[in-house]
């Protein structure tokens, strides 16, 4: 051990090899927050299988859909997506139901069209009650409100170009209007609405198609990464969901 003079005459013992150099402490690491979008997460779909029933990635065998009329599959968004044929009736079906659909709710996926044809392709919906038709109305978003099957709407600002995919996003406020507004927004564009024309037909316990907007008209095309939620989605969250034009997959 060797000594050394200090300040004020005083000895300092230094031990040989002693690394007196300051070192640097790093903060322990701080696990982000989970993110929002699992709040009412009711049930997601990766539609990565290539035949069969599609797994509900939230609720283990709850919620998952029941393959109708051999839906195959293709490259998707993210992974693989289910591929479906409008002319042989294919879609995917949550039997028994899936949430109040008169209540506050969110249903968004990814989509494309397989070429066109169609004015008019669904792409969810509740079947034999009337509840609600979510789809494509010649490219463009379009809703088809509660009650009334002849009342569509599709928004001008954006349409969906043919073999091209896109995200779409569909939810109801029963908060706004006599009995609620359904809105619906395609990537990134503005949203449009429409006010619902009733309840008297509203049920969760009549099955949930995606592929169908429950009174035939069949999506031809590709379905990917979709959810629902028992709540509307903020435009933050819907924004996070659409993750500039990439997409993501849960788990968020």
């Amino acid at each position: 051990m060797a000594a050394s003079e200090g300040e004020a005459g005083a000895v300092v013992l230094i031990t040989p090899g002693l690394d007196l150099r300051l070192k640097t402490v790093r903060p322990a690491t701080v696990a982000a927050p989970p993110s929002t979008l699992l709040t009412g997460l009711v049930s997601w779909w990766k539609l990565d299988e290539e035949s069969g029933t599609r797994a509900d990635s939230v609720i283990a065998s709850g919620n998952d859909l029941s393959d109708i009329n051999t839906v195959g599959f293709a490259a998707g968004k993210i992974g693989n997506a289910a591929n479906l044929t409008a002319a042989s009736d294919e879609m995917l079906r949550r039997t028994g139901g899936l949430i109040d659909w008169s209540g506050a709710w969110t249903l968004c996926g990814w989509v494309k069209r397989n070429g066109a044809g169609e004015t008019w392709a669904g792409l969810a919906g509740q079947s034999g009650c009337l509840v609600a038709g979510y789809g494509m109305n010649n490219g463009a978003v379009a809703l088809l409100s509660y009650d009334n099957l002849n009342f569509r709407l599709t928004p001008t600002a954006a349409t969906l170009s043919d073999d091209t995919w896109g995200w779409t996003c569909f939810w109801h406020d029963p908060n706004v209007g006599a009995v609620g507004t359904v809105y619906a927004q395609l990537n990134d564009g503005s949203s449009t609405s429409v006010a619902m024309q009733g309840t008297g037909h509203v049920t969760n316990t009549n099955n949930f198609d995606l592929g169908n907007s429950t009174f035939g008209q069949q999506w031809n095309g590709l379905i990917d990464l979709s959810g629902v939620w028992s709540r509307v989605l903020t435009s933050d969250e819907k924004a996070e969901l659409y993750n500039a034009g990439d997409g993501v997959d849960y788990p968020f």
